[in-house]
């Protein structure tokens, strides 16, 4: 594990508050940071703010959707301008693709790679091609599942549900095994395995999707399933790093595993990496776009975004997990050494989230307790599963209802807007995974500045 309590002196940036730009009238929203800072954002306006009037973010949460997932390497975005410069076959071009991304990932023999519209395309065509198995008359007929005999899904309701939707949108039925409060046993499992061995086209197995200490675990549900012949997708969408994840479920007897090509990957975020043995591929791209009598037609991949995610897989397994980490140990103790002794923390500490939901959990971030200023307004809804959070599908629409909210408003409403996750009612969370290095002191000023001001909301 690495260490996160390092001694080496580290260069906080100037120290000075910033001057507030903003009207006097919103001065208690928005807030301004140093011309470090600004020069920082600037740099980055040009399309979004001057364009279509959009603030870029400074993301503090991690590679979510609702954000854009991640920053592609300027290598990926010239490989994607020269691919969209010809014609190509793209049924051609998904199964050579697939071959090298099953290459780069170390697939077993036996595997290749599909990509998809993202992870949750991933699943859902995943679920029809375990449903549909190569069966034409059922791929033109989904989602109407009426003439399919194994149609059932099965999960463990104590992992992660979030995405239940994804994998009905084929018409599958969607069972679950247990509940988040007491999720599935093996006993559970065998038993529905055997209730249900006519209907079962697969498991779908969430990884990290459980709370700590909680979950039968990737082994023993592989070796349950396996014993009744029953299809077994592993959905790790935001499990890298480490990168010995996209080989470790393959190699461990996954039927099929499913990535997002534009979280830590790097790649566009309108991808997703199935990887899988070939023949539930082939059936997987039947399912699929372009062909036209498919219940995945909409879902189409571009000729750009296959090419795309292809170079940023190669641009991502050429760095190392060590240099990320690096990366990450420096931001969040720069930020937490920019923080100290500021008036409206009570403390920080450095370590990896205990969330299940918070995805990938191996990342060092920084928490931050705030002390209750007074500002928080009447709680109007409920917290949702993903600790005390912010709406993570809009982020906007985050309401001062606690002192961690409060100040995540503030944040988020800034200039720079800084989008940060709360994890209790009094705390937030600084994820360095999306962070650059510049962007620490641009965290450090707003955040300063944003609990200078709790007393204005």
């Amino acid at each position: 594990m690495h260490a996160y309590n390092r001694t080496s002196e580290i260069d906080v940036f100037s120290s000075c508050m910033p001057r507030c730009l903003c009207p006097a009238s919103t001065c208690h929203i928005h807030v301004s940071v140093t011309s470090l800072g600004s020069a920082h954002v600037d740099s980055m306006d040009d399309i979004y703010a001057k364009k279509f009037g959009v603030r870029p973010v400074i993301n503090c949460i991690g590679t979510m959707t609702a954000l854009g997932g991640s920053r592609m390497d300027p290598s990926v975005c010239e490989a994607m301008q020269k691919a969209s410069r010809h014609y190509v076959d793209i049924n051609e071009l998904q199964r050579k693709a697939g071959e090298r991304i099953a290459k780069l990932a170390r697939a077993p023999n036996g595997y290749t790679a599909y990509v998809s519209s993202g992870a949750s395309s991933g699943l859902a065509l995943s679920v029809a091609a375990c449903m549909t198995r190569g069966v034409t008359t059922h791929v033109r007929r989904l989602p109407n599942t009426r003439s399919v005999t194994g149609r059932v899904v099965l999960i463990d309701g104590g992992s992660d549900t979030r995405w239940n939707q994804s994998l009905a949108t084929s018409g599958a039925v969607v069972i679950e095994l247990g509940s988040q409060r007491s999720p599935m046993t093996r006993m559970d499992l065998e038993s529905a395995l055997q209730a249900h061995k006519e209907s079962i086209s697969c498991f779908v197995f969430f990884a990290g999707g459980y709370r700590e200490g909680a979950g039968l675990g990737f082994d023993v549900i592989r070796a349950t399933t396996s014993a009744y012949q029953c299809v077994l997708i592993v959905d790790a969408a935001a499990q890298l790093p480490p990168r010995s994840n996209l080989w470790r479920w393959t190699h461990g007897g996954a039927d099929i595993v499913i990535f997002s090509g534009g979280k830590e990957i790097g790649g566009p975020q309108t991808t997703g990496i199935v990887l899988g043995r070939r023949e539930l591929i082939r059936w997987i791209a039947q399912n699929g776009s372009p062909n036209e009598l498919t219940f995945g037609r909409p879902m189409k991949t571009s000729k750009e975004s296959i090419v795309g995610v292809t170079v940023a897989l190669e641009i991502f397994l050429r760095r190392s997990d060590e240099a990320d980490f690096e990366r990450y140990e420096w931001i969040v103790s720069v930020i937490k050494k920019g923080l100290q002794g500021l008036t409206g923390i009570r403390s920080m500490r450095i370590e990896c989230p205990k969330d299940a939901q918070i995805q990938p959990n191996i990342i060092p971030h920084l928490f931050i307790e705030v002390a209750d200023s007074g500002d928080s307004q009447a709680v109007v809804r409920q917290d949702s599963v993903y600790g005390h959070s912010a709406d993570h599908g809009d982020l906007l629409a985050i309401e001062p209802s606690s002192p961690a909210r409060t100040l995540a408003y503030k944040l988020i409403h800034g200039n720079p807007p800084v989008a940060v996750n709360t994890t209790s009612l009094t705390e937030i969370s600084v994820n360095p995974q999306t962070l650059k290095r510049e962007e620490a002191s641009v965290v450090v000023q707003s955040i300063r500045l944003a609990l200078k001001n709790q007393s204005k909301l």
